[in-house]
């Protein structure tokens, strides 16, 4: 099945409408109401849009780091400190996360 595209990013939130646009077409890609005051549409909005705009830069940075510690990955002593072991397995689990 082909993968369907999503909006084109930046995205921004425009708190005067409480809806979240893309910016290139200006399409409006979610409405941000709720009849809950204990959560902040604002606070979530700026969330989501920050998630979106930097997504396809935290993936390549992720992917960037994997591909250089292919090789070290091997040669990394077992009690190595710092956590190096762990933190190549987190950006592996973050590439994986990011390509559902």
């Amino acid at each position: 099945m082909d993968k369907i595209a999503h909006t084109p990013t930046p995205w921004r939130y425009e708190s005067e409408t409480m809806t979240i646009r893309s910016v290139p077409a200006n399409y409006w890609l979610a409405t941000m109401d709720s009849w809950d005051s204990s959560v902040s549409n604002t606070t979530n909005a700026a969330f989501i849009v920050r998630a979106c705009n930097s997504h396809a830069d935290l993936l390549a940075a992720c992917e960037a780091i994997d591909t250089f510690f292919v090789f070290f990955d091997s040669h990394i002593p077992p009690n190595t400190g710092g956590g190096a072991r762990e933190a190549l397995r987190m950006v592996k689990n973050a590439i994986a996360r990011a390509k559902e």
